[in-house]
């Protein structure tokens, strides 16, 4: 009786195996096995089509928008869910805009937090392989460890040559070097780290396109976007007292998703109050 194809591709794929064993480590599938409540249910949905949702746990998430639209805002609450869940959470400040009392207002445990200030893109790519090595030697001790990543903003991360240039009093124009460092950047970490189950949530500023069809864009070139399975887009209106209608007591945000590879795109609005 003749084989059937399945069995055929069996018998091959365990030759192959075999053959490139020894060069490749050969990994499958890095499937989503929780997600992280982002602390907003429309955001949950927005996220990941379900207000039980939230961020995935084998994917990198991308939150760019205006200055003061509430990026930072949902990053620490999302490492105060993370926490919940067990994770050990690695949160670098390119910006050096958080204080250590800042976390615990959110009620984020420090116990379980390692806060970093960097601001060159080298300083993140070796930090983040230095994380991936740490956690491939130790996984056969600690099985069970989970880490998540944070880098809040890539915008306002620099190049190497750039701040050498400024040493020299040069003013030289960067050339596309910046976004040609981030692209390697997510090139070289992105696959890795949803192989080992890291969460990348990372901010990012966002720039007037050049015509009025484009409309606001995250900084960084291409590389950020392609890499990101979720990019949403933050801007935000004034919050007004409902007696008065005239005192700001908060922040509108518009939620808008630029890219989405697990839910359909939709647009959220939620408050953000100034006095909770």
């Amino acid at each position: 009786m003749a084989k059937s194809p399945i069995d055929a591709f069996d018998k091959f794929t365990t030759k192959l195996e075999k053959r490139v064993s020894a060069n490749i480590e050969l990994k499958g599938f890095a499937d989503i096995s929780e997600f992280i409540p982002t602390g907003n249910y429309l955001l949950n949905a927005q996220m990941s089509g379900s207000v039980f949702g939230g961020y995935p746990n084998t994917r990198s998430i991308g939150i760019a928008g205006d200055p003061g639209a509430g990026k930072t805002f949902l990053c620490l609450n999302a490492v105060r869910e993370l926490q919940k869940l067990g994770y050990l959470v690695f949160y670098i400040d390119t910006e050096g805009a958080i204080d250590s009392i800042d976390f615990p207002k959110f009620g984020c445990s420090l116990d379980q937090l390692r806060y970093y200030r960097m601001g060159l893109i080298s300083d993140i790519k070796f930090f983040i392989d230095g994380v991936i090595e740490t956690i491939n030697e130790l996984k056969n001790d600690n099985p069970d460890l989970k880490i998540a990543l944070f880098v809040d903003s890539l915008g306002h991360l620099d190049t190497d040559k750039a701040r050498a240039d400024i040493k020299k009093g040069k003013n030289a124009a960067d050339m596309g070097l910046r976004a040609k460092e981030l692209r390697a950047l997510f090139k070289a970490f992105t696959l890795e780290l949803s192989n080992l189950y890291v969460p990348f949530i990372f901010t990012n500023h966002t720039y007037d396109g050049t015509d009025q069809y484009t409309g606001k864009t995250p900084q960084g070139g291409g590389g950020p976007e392609f890499a990101a399975s979720i990019i949403l887009m933050l801007s935000k209106g004034k919050l007004k007292d409902e007696d008065d209608g005239k005192t700001v007591t908060g922040i509108i945000v518009r939620s808008n998703t630029r890219k989405n590879r697990l839910a359909l795109a939709i647009a959220i609005e939620f408050h953000s109050s100034h006095q909770k």
